[in-house]
C-alpha cells in the first residue's frame, strides 16, 4: 500500500471516483491488519497461558521411585517391586495431554517399555521385573507430553520430570572380565618412571590468604605431557610438632580453568588438583588454546579414538601420572604429618583409586563418591554402557580402576552410588568393590543419576565384603 501512494499522491488525483476507489482501498487493508493483528495478540495469549500451565504444572514436580524391599539386591527370578508416584504438581493436570512412559533394561539385555496416562488414579503405579542373571536393572521413567517429548523442568543437571533408579542380582558375582598379562609390569615400568623423574617443584608461590588458611598456586614437574598443577591450603597456625594431616583431592571432568579457593580447612593441608595439568590463573586465551591440546581432532579430552587405541598415547597416561606424583609430592611435604587422604568424585574418583594404588607412601583411606571410568571390558559381556565414556579400546584397560583395585593397601568408603547412574554404572562401581580386599564400605542410593540426587531417597550401607547373605539383609 505504501508503494502505491507513493506512486498517485493524493493531492494529485483529480477523479472523485479515482479518491473513493482509494479510500475504500485504504479501510480494507486497515481492516486486514487489525484482524492480524487481533489474530497474532490471541495466539501469543493461548501460547503464553498454554506455556504457562505446563510451566505451573511441573515447575515444582518431582517423580518419586521406592523399591519395595530394604535393599536393592535379590536372588535370580525374584520379584522387583517398584512404586513410582508423582508429587509437587500445582493444580490439575489437564486429561489426555500428559503421560508416563517408563523404560525398563538390564545387564541381561532385555528393554521393556510402557505408557500410562495422566492423572493417575491413585496417584501411585507399580512397575514389576526380575531378572535371571547376575547384573543391575535399570528403571527409568518420564513425564511426557502425546508425542513423547519430556516435559521440560528448569533444573542444572536433569531438565525433566522423571525417576531412574535400579536394583541388582547377585552383584558379589560381577567381576572383572580382562586382565592383561603385563599389567603389573606396565605400572612397575610406570612408578620407576616417576622415581626417576625430579619431583621438582616449578612454582609454589601464595597467591592470597583466607581468614585461617594461606592459599598456593602449585605446579610440580611430572613425566608426560603436563605438570601436576593445583591449588594448595596450608594452615596459618603451627599444628601438633608444625605439622598437619593432608588431603589430596582430585577433579572431576571439566575444562572449566580450576578456581582459586577462598579458603581451606584450618586442621589439614588440602591439595585440589585438576585433571589437565594447566597453568593456574592465565588469562582465558590460554585456556582455550590450551585445551585444544587435550582435544584433538575435535573430541573431548580422553575420548580420541586414535589415541585410545595405544597405553602410552591415550590422555589417561599423563593424567594417571600427574595423579600418583600429586599424593608423592603432599606426603613428602616437611609440614605433613605423613597421614594422607586421598579423595574424588567421578573422575576424580578415578584418578584417586590409581593414584591410591601406585603412591609410594600407602594413604590412611581412600575416599571416592560416584567413581567413573571404571570395569572399561564390561560392555563385551552385556552390561549397561556409561552414556559419557571413550568407546572401547583394550588398551584402556590399563586404566581400569577395577585391575588398580587389586593394588590398593588403605580402606576404602564409596560414599555414594546412583542406582540410576549411567555416567558411572553401578554395575563398573560394583566390580571395582568386588576387587578389593581391605576394609572396605559401599552406599547404594535410589533414583539417584550423576546430577539428580533428590531428598528423602532410600540408601542402603554395605560393610566389606558383598555376599549371598546381602539379600537377607531386607
Amino acid at each position: 500500500m505504501a508503494s502505491y501512494l507513493g506512486q498517485m499522491p493524493i493531492m494529485a488525483l483529480r477523479s472523485e471516483a479515482l479518491q473513493n476507489e482509494l479510500a475504500g482501498l485504504i479501510m480494507k487493508t486497515i481492516k486486514r491488519i487489525i484482524i492480524s493483528f487481533n489474530t497474532l495478540i490471541l495466539a501469543s495469549c493461548v501460547f503464553a497461558s498454554s506455556s504457562h500451565s505446563c510451566t505451573s504444572i511441573w515447575a515444582n514436580a518431582e517423580m518419586c521411585g521406592v523399591l519395595e524391599a530394604k535393599n536393592p539386591f535379590f536372588l535370580p527370578g525374584e520379584t522387583m517391586r517398584f512404586v513410582l508416584s508423582l508429587k509437587g504438581v500445582d493444580g490439575e493436570i489437564p486429561p489426555d495431554r500428559y503421560f508416563i512412559d517408563w523404560e525398563r533394561r538390564g545387564d541381561d539385555g532385555v528393554v521393556k517399555r510402557g505408557r500410562l496416562p495422566l492423572p493417575l488414579a491413585t496417584n501411585a503405579f507399580p512397575i514389576v521385573t526380575s531378572m535371571s542373571k547376575p547384573g543391575f536393572v535399570c528403571i527409568e521413567a518420564n513425564v511426557v507430553t502425546a508425542d513423547g517429548k519430556k516435559v521440560p523442568k528448569n533444573h542444572r543437571w536433569e531438565k525433566r520430570v522423571f525417576f531412574q533408579g535400579g536394583a541388582a542380582v547377585e552383584p558379589w558375582k560381577l567381576k572383572s572380565t580382562v586382565n592383561p598379562k603385563d599389567f603389573g609390569e606396565f605400572w612397575s615400568e610406570v612408578r620407576k618412571k616417576l622415581d626417576e623423574a625430579p619431583m621438582d617443584v616449578i612454582d609454589m608461590r601464595r597467591c592470597s590468604s583466607g581468614s585461617n588458611v594461606d592459599i598456593y598456586a602449585v605446579k610440580v614437574a611430572c613425566p608426560g605431557p603436563h605438570p601436576m598443577t593445583g591449588y594448595m591450603t596450608v594452615p596459618k597456625q603451627d599444628g601438633d610438632d608444625g605439622k598437619y594431616p593432608a588431603v589430596v583431592r582430585f577433579a572431576g571432568a571439566g575444562t572449566t580453568p580450576q578456581a582459586m579457593p577462598t579458603n581451606g580447612p584450618s586442621n589439614r593441608i588440602l591439595l585440589s588438583v585438576n585433571t589437565q595439568g594447566y597453568d593456574l590463573g592465565r588469562e582465558q586465551a590460554y585456556y582455550v588454546d590450551f585445551f585444544k591440546t587435550v582435544c584433538l581432532h575435535g573430541c573431548p579430552y580422553g575420548r580420541c579414538r586414535e589415541q585410545n587405541k595405544n597405553r602410552y598415547t591415550t590422555f589417561f597416561y599423563g593424567m594417571a601420572m600427574r595423579a600418583i606424583r600429586a599424593v608423592d609430592y603432599v606426603s613428602a611435604l616437611t609440614n605433613c604429618n605423613g597421614v594422607v587422604y586421598v579423595e574424588g568424585g567421578s573422575q576424580g574418583g578415578f584418578q584417586a583409586s590409581i593414584a591410591a594404588a601406585h603412591a609410594k607412601k600407602t594413604p590412611e583411606r581412600l575416599r571416592i563418591s560416584i567413581p567413573w571410568g571404571l570395569d572399561w571390558s564390561g560392555v563385551t559381556v552385556g552390561r549397561m554402557p556409561s552414556t559419557y565414556r571413550p568407546d572401547y579400546e583394550a588398551e584402556l584397560n590399563y586404566y581400569d580402576p577395577c585391575l588398580h583395585a587389586m593394588y590398593v593397601k588403605c580402606p576404602v568408603e564409596i560414599s555414594n552410588v546412583g542406582l540410576g547412574d549411567y555416567v558411572s554404572p553401578p554395575s563398573s562401581i560394583t566390580v571395582f568393590y568386588n576387587n578389593l580386599s581391605v576394609p572396605r564400605q559401599i552406599r547404594y542410593t535410589q533414583g539417584a543419576t550423576h546430577g539428580w540426587w533428590p531428598k528423602g531417597m532410600q540408601s542402603c550401607v554395605f560393610t566389606n565384603a558383598l555376599t549371598a547373605a546381602s539379600v537377607g539383609q531386607r
